[in-house]
């Protein structure tokens, strides 16, 4: 394993650490912000990797980021005691299957055009 690796895997597990640690040392307001920072960050990681690596200017998954809070939240707030990991877990299946049921409608077959 290279020092890179290892510095890497390091830090993201001190990050992670804290982040778990975070909800009880932290005021509910701050608690907040870090948890919507956190959001916008995902979000900010998607949009670079389909812009900045893919090429592909898109704004259709923000859609599917949306579906996915908003489940969430809803989810979070109509069923007491859930979990949060619960929660974003349901979040993310919403978002899949929206993107399912889109994509089957938007998807076309290639069918090859015989000439006789």
């Amino acid at each position: 394993m290279s020092r890179f690796t290892l510095l890497r895997t390091v830090l993201l597990g001190v990050g992670a650490a804290l982040l778990i640690v975070a909800p009880s040392v932290l005021s509910v307001v701050k608690t907040r912000m870090l948890t919507e920072i956190a959001y916008f960050a995902l979000f900010a990681v998607s949009y670079n990797f389909l812009f900045g690596w893919a090429g592909l200017l898109s704004f259709g998954h923000a859609a599917y980021f949306g579906l996915g809070a908003y489940v969430t939240a809803i989810s979070l707030k109509h069923m007491p005691g859930l979990h949060l990991l619960v929660g974003m877990g349901l979040g993310a299946l919403a978002g899949a299957v929206g993107g399912a049921i889109i994509g089957f409608f938007a998807y076309e077959e290639k069918v090859p055009i015989s000439r006789s």
